[in-house]
């Protein structure tokens, strides 16, 4: 047996922090893991560990989905896990493609701050261009020490891609989804570091 430390973190950064108990080979799986584990309802993020940190015999596999319910059934966006690779900073910023708002679709982009290099608030701008590389507009993305926050994207775009810019050192985890109006399912895109 081993421990997951579970940590979730709102829009004023951490909420709340419980340990889960697994054996080797065992596998845990909630239909509200926010609910369930926390107590809690809304959004927010969520960082897994295992105990003791920096140890390799206790790695884990995590899949998740967010969802919404509605009258029309349940509407379901796939999550990616994030690792260490996918974290952003000033000094690695990263793109998202495919991104659309349209008659047919929108796109919510939200970040969590990690705070791994440096323990601070982050602002990360987010530049959404066209397809063509016309830049749009620039959006503000403020997060707290150990915080999340999403917004939606207000301007229409068909195919565009998104130019992440962290201000500081403090790394992120970043993402768009967009989600189809007529069905209300949604594609995730995390942040792509790109290193030329």
């Amino acid at each position: 047996m081993y421990e997951i430390e579970a940590t979730l973190f709102d829009l004023n950064g951490e909420v709340r922090k419980v340990s889960l108990a697994i054996g080797q080979r065992q596998s845990l799986s909630f239909d509200n893991f926010l609910e369930q584990v926390f107590g809690y309802q809304g959004a927010g993020a969520v960082k897994l560990a295992s105990l003791p940190a920096g140890g390799t015999n206790h790695q884990l596999l995590v899949s998740a989905e967010v969802y919404t319910d509605s009258l029309s059934g349940r509407y379901k966006t796939i999550v990616q896990p994030g690792g260490d690779l996918d974290a952003i900073s000033s000094n690695r910023g990263a793109f998202s493609p495919g991104i659309s708002v349209d008659a047919t679709s929108r796109t919510n982009i939200g970040c969590y701050n990690d705070g791994f290099q440096a323990l601070s608030p982050q602002t990360v701008l987010v530049d959404l261009f066209t397809g063509f590389g016309t830049l749009l507009k620039t959006y503000t993305l403020n997060l707290p020490e150990k915080g999340w926050s999403q917004i939606g994207i207000s301007d229409t775009v068909s195919g565009g891609y998104i130019q992440w810019r962290p201000q500081s050192q403090s790394s992120c985890y970043c993402y768009a989804v967009v989600v189809d109006n007529n069905s209300n399912d949604g594609t995730f895109i995390p942040a792509l570091s790109y290193i030329p």
